[in-house]
Formats: structure tokens, sequence, C-alpha cells
């Protein structure tokens, strides 16, 4: 089992992502639009409702992986 103690972030690093360098931005094809709500999926399916869906949380995943780039948090040591 991992040690823990040192950081949450080398936790992250060796034991979820394994090398940093491997980590890249999502490429979002899905024709949605991002925002900061997911929508509720009503018993009806609406393809549109899905896609922005999948765009609003590709977009989140890669502010979070920019910003954690940015401070070095997920770049090779």
């Amino acid at each position: 089992m991992a040690d823990i103690t040192k950081s949450p972030v080398h936790w992250l690093e060796t034991v979820v992502l394994g090398d940093p360098a491997n980590v890249a931005l999502l490429t979002d094809n899905t024709g949605g639009t991002a925002s900061d709500t997911l929508a509720d999926v009503a018993g009806t399916y609406a393809e549109a409702t899905l896609a922005n869906q999948l765009a609003s949380l590709t977009a989140k995943i890669n502010a979070i992986l920019t910003v954690m780039h940015a401070k070095n948090l997920l770049d090779a040591s």
C-alpha cells in the first residue's frame, strides 16, 4: 500500500497518475456548450443535454489540470 502520509499530491502522482507527463488535457469533441451547471437528465432523453454535460465536465477537468500544471503539482520532479 502507498504511503499517503507524505502528502495527498504525492499519493495522487505516484498511485493514481503515475508519470505526471502522461496527464494530458481532454479534447472536447462533444459539440456541447460548457457551463458550471450539470442539468438534470429528465425522463425524456435529449442528446444536446448530454453533450452539454460532457462538455462541462471536460472543461472543468481541463481547468483543474491547468492549475495543477501551473503550480507544478503534476510536473515531473
